[in-house]
């Protein structure tokens, strides 16, 4: 954010209790950090050849800064019934407060700040700030909660800066340095376009090999049947679409023909016996079932045991693991 009409100073206290306030709120919110504005301080430069002359270190100014700013009870005044508290305040807030501020006595002259050090308001941390076309700016940073879905937390962030248009003073704009909800969108397109490839390679092998229309289009409904099953059991886990869930689909589309082309093979062969279609299928599935069976237990036993995995590894693959499984059995 930046403005060509407001102060800096004030700009960046408009953008913290405002825009950061009201940007926190947003369900999967954890944090705004506000980056640009500095909390004010009095930064005090000594000259190496100054104190060298008045025979001074470092550490007696420093001695002196913490001790003559000081904001602590002095006393007790003790009363019959009660005891009294009392405070003087001598801390120091501005530049020429502390430019004033006795740090030694030469010869019973009092030797102050100013006469070897150079004293100055400045802020905290001097050697940051932020500019973006020309214009000094303010950033913030949001950062979503564990577990929430950086795309939804986005879209809702963009939403509530978009509603504050309207109010904004004039003259204060704003505009989006980096999104990582972009970074995910861009991933899975591309894994998208990744399973659509996939299973057009898929189909068209198995046409290659099958021969007809029909045995092509048998085969490969395994695959839009298979892929909606495993939606709906992911979203009865409470899984989303990520880069994982997607990996385990678009590989599984190799796996989830498999049981459907080998059925399809053995009632061919029983029509070309001379059987019923209806007969060739009972036939052919009752052949070839116990083999689709060891066939699909022996797929799955090969991810079971990245379910158990312990620690980070097993957190990030178990759910592909899981997805991957459940394909090859609904395919079955």
């Amino acid at each position: 954010m930046s403005s060509t009409t407001i102060a800096y100073e004030d700009f960046a206290k408009y953008a913290n209790q405002v825009f950061a306030k009201l940007i926190s709120m947003v369900n999967g919110v954890s944090q705004v950090q506000v980056y640009g504005p500095e909390d004010p301080a009095i930064r005090v430069q000594a000259d190496p050849a100054r104190l060298a002359a008045y025979g001074l270190d470092l550490e007696q100014i420093r001695t002196a800064l913490s001790s003559n700013s000081a904001n602590l009870p002095t006393g007790t005044m003790y009363g019959d019934a009660r005891d009294y508290s009392l405070q003087a305040n001598s801390q120091l807030m501005s530049a020429d407060q502390f430019s004033q501020l006795v740090v030694a006595y030469r010869d019973g002259v009092p030797l102050r700040l100013n006469q070897v050090a150079a004293v100055f308001n400045s802020s905290t941390n001097n050697k940051r700030t932020f500019w973006i076309n020309g214009r000094r700016s303010i950033i913030l940073a949001v950062r979503k909660q564990p577990g929430a879905n950086t795309v939804e937390v986005a879209d809702q962030v963009k939403a509530v800066v978009q509603s504050l248009r309207e109010t904004m003073p004039p003259g204060v704009s704003f505009g989006k340095l980096a999104d990582n909800a972009d970074t995910v969108r861009d991933s899975i397109a591309e894994v998208n376009r990744t399973l659509i490839l996939t299973i057009g390679l898929v189909v068209m092998v198995i046409f290659i090999f099958l021969g007809t229309a029909s045995s092509t289009i048998v085969a490969s409904a395994t695959i839009p049947v298979s892929i909606l099953g495993l939606f709906i059991v992911m979203r009865l886990l409470n899984y989303s679409v990520d880069m994982f869930s997607m990996m385990a689909i678009t590989l599984s589309v190799g796996f989830i023909v498999d049981d459907a082309i080998v059925m399809i093979e053995n009632i061919v062969r029983h029509r070309e016996m001379g059987k019923t279609r209806l007969q060739a299928a009972i036939y052919g599935a009752r052949e070839v079932g116990f083999t689709i069976i060891s066939m699909t237990i022996s797929l799955v036993a090969v991810f079971v045991p990245i379910v158990f995995l312990n620690g980070i590894l097993g957190r990030l693959l178990r759910e592909f693991a899981i997805t991957i499984s459940v394909s090859i059995l609904l395919s079955a």
